[in-house]
C-alpha cells in the first residue's frame, strides 16, 4: 500500500534494506514531504524482488511491473513444466518451437553475447549446471564422467533462432537451456518498461543480484547503486556505490550456494568451457548496461573469462564494469572509474584501485 513519507523514514528504510539482502539500491537526496513514493518487496520463484517507484502512477506502475515480471518468470524457468523455455528443452528435437517476442529476445541477446565472448556465456549450459546440484542441502562435487557427459552437450551454436517467424530449436537431442543467469537482469528491463508505460517518472528495482534504474531524482542527480563487499555479502557489507541514471546493473560472485569439500572450495559460477567452476582470482564482477539482460550476460561471461578479456567484451557493448580479484585489487573501465565510490581504499583492509 503506497504512503507518504519523510526523509528521515525513507533513511531508515534503506538502511534496513542493506543489512538484510544483496544487492541495494541507496539514494543521497530525496524528494520533498509531498512527493508519493510506493515501496513493495514481494518474492517470486524463490527470488526477492525489491520495488521504490515515484509519482502519482507508483503503486500502479509497481503492480503491473510484478504482474509481468511473474509471467516473465514463468515462461523462462526450465524447472517450469508449461514454461516456453521447458518446452524449447523438450520438443525441440523434431519441430520448431513458438515463442512470445520477450523469450526470442532473450535468446537472441544471449546468443549474441555467447558468440562473442566465444563461449564463455553460454545458454545452453543446463547438462552442466544440473550435475552440480548446487541448490540441493548437501553438496558435493560430480564425478569427472559427469562433467565430461555434460560438456558434449554445452554449445551456444546448437540452439537457432528464427526472427521472422518467432521461433527457436535445438539441434542436439541432449543440449538444454538454462536462462537463470540473465532472468534477473531481464526482469530488471521488463520493470524499467513498465514504469514508462504507467507513467512514473522514475523507479528503481533489485531482482536478485541486478538492479534496474529508471528516471532521476528530483535534483536530478543519479541514483547511487551499491556493490556488496565479495568477502562480507552475507553480512551486508559494502564494497562501494556507483551513480547511474536510465541503466541496468548486475553483479556476479560467489553466493550461498558454494560450500567446501576435502578442503578446497566450489562455487557456483561453471564455466561452460571446461564444466568446473572458474578459477582466475576473480571474486566479483559488476557490469552496468542499459539493457538487463546484456548486463547480467556479460557479468557472468567476464567473470569468466578474466579481468583483461572481460574489459575488451565491455567494451564492445560499450558498457561499464568492476573487477575485484582475491587480493581486493579493484580494475574498471574508463566509463566506469568516475562514477564508482569505493568505501574503504588502501590499508590493510581496504581495496586498492588499478588502472
Amino acid at each position: 500500500m503506497g504512503k507518504k513519507i519523510n526523509t528521515e523514514y525513507l533513511f531508515l528504510l534503506f538502511t534496513l534494506v542493506v543489512t538484510i539482502t544483496g544487492v541495494v539500491v541507496l539514494f543521497s537526496a530525496f524528494l520533498d514531504h509531498d512527493d508519493k513514493i510506493y515501496d513493495s518487496a514481494s518474492e517470486i520463484m524463490g527470488v526477492k524482488i525489491q520495488q521504490t517507484v515515484y509519482g502519482d502512477s507508483a503503486q500502479k506502475a509497481s503492480r503491473a511491473a510484478e504482474k509481468q515480471i511473474n509471467l516473465l518468470f514463468s515462461q523462462v524457468s526450465w524447472r517450469n513444466d508449461d514454461s516456453q523455455v521447458k518446452k524449447i528443452n523438450d520438443e525441440s528435437e523434431n519441430e520448431w518451437i513458438s515463442t512470445s517476442p520477450g523469450i526470442l529476445s532473450i535468446l537472441i541477446k544471449s546468443l549474441n553475447v555467447a558468440q562473442d565472448s566465444e563461449g564463455a556465456f553460454d545458454p545452453t549450459i543446463l547438462p552442466l549446471s544440473v550435475v552440480w546440484h548446487f541448490y540441493l542441502e548437501k553438496k558435493s562435487t560430480p564425478s569427472i564422467e559427469e562433467i565430461n557427459e555434460g560438456l558434449k552437450y554445452v554449445n551456444y551454436k546448437y540452439l537457432k533462432v528464427n526472427k521472422e517467424v518467432l521461433k527457436a530449436r535445438l539441434f542436439n537431442e541432449k543440449s538444454r537451456l538454462d536462462l537463470d543467469s540473465v532472468t534477473d537482469g531481464a526482469a530488471c528491463s521488463v520493470a524499467i518498461k513498465q514504469y514508462q508505460e504507467n507513467g512514473a517518472p522514475a523507479g528503481i528495482i533489485r531482482v536478485g543480484n541486478s538492479v534496474g534504474v529508471y528516471g532521476n531524482k528530483k535534483d536530478n542527480g543519479p541514483f547511487r547503486v551499491n556493490i556488496l563487499h565479495p568477502f562480507k555479502r552475507s553480512e551486508g557489507v559494502n564494497f562501494g556505490f556507483l551513480e547511474v541514471k536510465n541503466t541496468c546493473v548486475s553483479t556476479v560472485g560467489f553466493g550461498e550456494n558454494s560450500f567446501y569439500q576435502d578442503g578446497k572450495f566450489f562455487h557456483e559460477i561453471i564455466n561452460p568451457l571446461t564444466g568446473f567452476p572458474v578459477d582466475n582470482d576473480l571474486v566479483s564482477v559488476t557490469v552496468v548496461h542499459y539493457d538487463g539482460v546484456i548486463a547480467s550476460a556479460l557479468a557472468r561471461a567476464c567473470f569468466v573469462l578474466g579481468k583483461d578479456k572481460g574489459i575488451l567484451l565491455l567494451d564492445k557493448y560499450e558498457a561499464g564494469g568492476v573487477f575485484i580479484d582475491g587480493q581486493k585489487n579493484v580494475f574498471t573501465t574508463e566509463n566506469t572509474k568516475e562514477t564508482l565510490d569505493i568505501v574503504n581504499i588502501g590499508g590493510p583492509d581496504g581495496f586498492n584501485v588499478k588502472h
